[in-house]
Formats: structure tokens, sequence, C-alpha cells
């Protein structure tokens, strides 16, 4: 998911823009998606274009 907020001390090309990855729970409609950041925080509601497919090899255990 995109982060755009900016950190105190970090210079911003150095910051990383993108957390995650995140379990997509359900689509609201065709722009907007509940995802899970952890099994004990609620779903948050997210903008597509804040949204990219994970591409890594490893799963947080949480999602296993």
């Amino acid at each position: 998911m995109h982060d755009p907020t900016r950190r105190v001390g970090v210079c911003s090309k150095l910051n990383s823009r993108w957390i995650g990855p995140f379990m997509i729970e359900k689509r609201i409609d065709d722009m907007v998606y509940l995802v899970r950041t952890s099994p004990d925080e609620p779903p948050k509601a997210v903008h597509i274009d804040r949204l990219l497919p994970y591409r890594g090899s490893k799963k947080p255990k949480w999602m296993v």
C-alpha cells in the first residue's frame, strides 16, 4: 500500500513509499477494497491507486 507520509529527519528520496504486504478481504466497488493489515486490527478501506500486487516469495506468518 502506498504510504505518502513524510518522516522527520529522513530525506524523502530515501524514504520507502510502500508498506505491506497486506491481504485483500473484500472488494467494495470497482475502486475501493477492504485491506487487512494484521489479524488484530480491523480492515481499512483503500483506493486501488494506492495498491500494488505483492511480488515477494515470503508471506507473513499471519497470512499462512
